[in-house]
Parts: C-alpha cells; structure tokens; sequence
C-alpha cells in the first residue's frame, strides 16, 4: 500500500505592474499616504508608523526621498510565528528628524523561489506635526492574531501601523445599558447603569489605494486606536482613543459616488467598557 501524507505549502506570488493603459488611465499607483512625525513630542497621535510586509524567501525594505535611497534601515524581521514572512516599521518621526519633511517611497526587493522582485509599498508625504494644519481622522492599529486575507500569522508580532485619512465622525450616539428590579413591593430600583457609545466613521471618496488600508485597519486589528483631529470635532481628547468594531453595527460598508471611488462607512464602539454605576440593593 502506498504511504501518503498531506503536506501544506503556501503559494507566493508576485504582484504583477500595471501601465495606466491597462488600468484605463486611473493612476492611484501615484497617490500618496500623509504621514506625520513630531521632532518636539512622542505622544503616540503625532507620530505616524508605517507597516510593511511580506511573505518570501528573503527581503528588503528600502526607504527613497524623492527617488533617492536614503541610509534609514526599518526595523526588519521575520514575524515569530510564521518564519515565511518578513515585516518592517517605518517610524516616521525619526525619519522626520534624520532626513526631514518631503516625498517618499518604501520599496520591498527579495527573492521568491529564485526570482528577485521589486515591489513598491507605499508612496508618502512626510511632514511636520502642526495641530493648526493636521486635519481628518488617524487609526493606529496593532496586529496579534492570524489573518487569512494576507496569508501570515502575526501572533505574537505586536506589528503596528497607523492610517491618515480625510473623514470625519459625524455622529456619535449613547448606548445606555439600564437594569432594574422590580422588588415584592412593587417597586422598581436601580441595579446598574453602563454608559457605552457608538461613533459612526465616515471617509471621503478613495479609490482602492486607500480603501484597502482602511479596511485592514478595520478588520484585522487586535487593538484600535482612533484619532480625531477635525476642527470641529465633538471632543479634542479623541486622540488614541481605544475602539473596537461595534457588533451592533453591520461591519465596514461602502457609499458608491460613482466610478472607481468609495466611501468608507463604518460604526465603532469603546472598547474600554469602564464606565458603569451600580447601586446597593436595599
């Protein structure tokens, strides 16, 4: 009898470069991603981080400032449990204080399965923390936990990154959780009361480029962070304020302005839940 066994490999591909001819002409290839740094505070809302990664055999991720490859090494390694994988961080504030505002690039080279590859990352405006001039909405999201849609096992990784988007949280609702007892009396006393909110988080109009980032920040995070730094926010201490994708709601949603863009809509809630008052039976 023949022995046979099962055996698991993961397939690498490598992203195919399309003209703007085949892409009929839309060039988000070319957008770029706003990123801050803050050369006088760390406080976590001034300071972008950006995440690469990559499943290969080897790779490389090289930083350019305006074409140029500049000598800023990311911190680079295999995540801890999936070693066919690479991951780097960008930390833009010492990017900001080495090499200074402008335009870049972050490249990912290497070989799989004995071809080499290039494969550009991400584009990138990198400037000043300014609180007069930052507007939109930022989430910073950490990744702990084994994500299908990429391929790559990132427990135990503590992989970081944040996004910047123009957006706003038009509304935000109180989610009041309410019990009560009625006693042999018939009365009706207080247990305990928990003050939960929803906040709806809406962008403007994106194409993919965006969209997709977004959309990873939303369904694939351990921990959310979310910022808003809109000048006429609800509150100015939503800075990193912890939220988590509401089971209420219905999950990210699009609005379809028309052609290739789309609005990104979708409803949070806290996910610290602290704020509850009990009270005594009598």
């Amino acid at each position: 009898m023949e022995n046979r066994y099962d055996e698991v490999l993961k397939v690498v591909t490598i992203p195919r470069t399309f003209t703007p001819e085949e892409r009929g002409g839309a060039k988000e290839c070319c957008e770029r991603f706003k990123v801050y740094g803050s050369s006088t505070s760390t406080d976590s809302w001034k300071n972008d981080i950006e995440l690469a990664f990559k499943i290969a055999d080897s790779a490389e991720f090289v930083l350019k400032k305006e074409g140029i490859e500049i000598a800023y090494v990311p911190s680079v390694e295999q995540f801890p449990n999936d070693l066919a994988a690479w991951k780097c961080q960008v930390y833009w504030r010492d990017v900001l204080l080495d090499y200074g505002p402008g335009c870049y690039s972050l490249e990912i080279q290497g070989n799989v399965s004995g071809i080499d590859y290039s494969v550009v990352w991400g584009n990138y405006i990198l400037a000043e923390y300014n609180p007069m001039r930052v507007r939109g909405i930022r989430i910073r999201s950490v990744f702990n936990n084994e994500i299908d849609a990429v391929g790559i096992n990132m427990e135990g990784s503590g992989a970081t990154s944040t996004i910047r988007f123009t957006g706003s949280i038009p509304e935000h609702q109180p989610k009041t959780q309410v019990r009560n007892l009625q006693t042999t009396r018939d009365r009706m006393i207080p247990i305990s009361r928990e003050y939960l909110f929803q906040y709806q988080v809406n962008s403007v109009a994106y194409t993919n480029t965006f969209i997709d980032r977004i959309m990873f920040h939303a369904l694939a995070e351990n921990e959310c962070y979310i910022s808003d730094h809109n000048v006429d926010a609800y509150s100015f201490e939503w800075l990193d304020k912890p939220m988590i994708v509401d089971e209420d709601g219905s999950g990210p949603e699009f609005d379809a302005p028309g052609g290739r863009m789309r609005v990104f809509k979708c409803k949070f809630g806290d996910k610290d839940r602290t704020q509850k008052a009990h009270y005594p039976i009598r």
